[in-house]
């Protein structure tokens, strides 16, 4: 579900920013991207809140998309 308070509308587009293996590590990336101010929101905790076999997504508004690459590097 999107979020309001993060100002996602349904009607955004979202980009695909990085798959994790777990939502601790998904929470530490959104964590640094919020410090750099991009919203950003986890998609796919289920299985064990690990993911299940397609991992943690993290998501971000299509318009962040390139700042949050360079914020997040190769990690």
């Amino acid at each position: 579900m999107l979020s309001p308070r993060l100002g996602i509308k349904p009607h955004d587009v979202m980009t695909l920013i990085k798959t994790c293996s777990s939502r601790i590590e998904a929470d530490l990336a959104s964590i640094e991207l919020s410090a750099a101010g991009i919203t950003a929101t986890i998609v796919g905790i289920g299985v064990g809140m690990e993911g299940g076999a397609e991992g943690v997504r993290l998501m971000v508004l299509d318009n962040q998309a390139e700042a949050a690459f360079k914020v997040l590097g190769n990690s």
